[in-house]
C-alpha cells in the first residue's frame, strides 16, 4: 500500500500542498494529518483512536466495518457490485475529531454508526 500512495502523491504534487507518505508507529500517529492503517494491522485502529484523542487527524481503515473501532473511513470491497472497491463513513467519528466532510465524500459513502 505505500507504494501505491507515493505514485498516488507524486501525480497530485503542487506548490500549495505536499504529502509525504511514510510508516509509522502508533505513538507518532498524534503528528499526522490522516492515518492509513494497512489491512493486516487492523487490531493497531483502536490505539491509533486513543493515542490521537479527538485530534483532527483522519483515521482510514483498509478493512471495513472499522467506524466502531476509531476508523472515520472504512474500505471494503462490495461483493454485490461487481466486486468494485467502497467506503464507509462514520460521521461520529468525523465529528468528534472535528473534522468536516464535504458533500462529495458524505453523498458516495455508506454511513455506519
Amino acid at each position: 500500500m505505500e507504494e501505491e500512495l507515493r505514485k498516488l502523491c507524486s501525480k497530485k504534487a503542487s506548490s500549495a500542498v505536499s504529502y509525504n507518505v511514510k510508516k509509522i508507529n502508533v505513538a507518532d500517529a498524534k503528528n499526522m494529518d490522516a492515518v492509513i492503517v494497512a489491512e493486516s494491522s487492523q487490531r493497531e485502529i483502536k490505539n491509533v483512536d486513543k493515542q490521537t484523542g479527538h485530534a483532527p487527524i483522519l483515521i482510514i481503515s483498509e478493512k471495513g466495518d472499522m467506524g466502531r473501532a476509531g476508523a472515520c473511513i472504512s474500505f471494503f470491497i462490495d461483493e454485490e457490485n461487481d466486486y468494485k472497491t467502497g467506503y464507509q463513513l462514520s460521521l461520529k467519528n468525523c465529528k468528534s475529531r472535528g473534522l468536516i466532510v464535504s458533500e462529495q465524500i458524505l453523498n458516495n459513502a455508506v454511513l455506519t454508526r
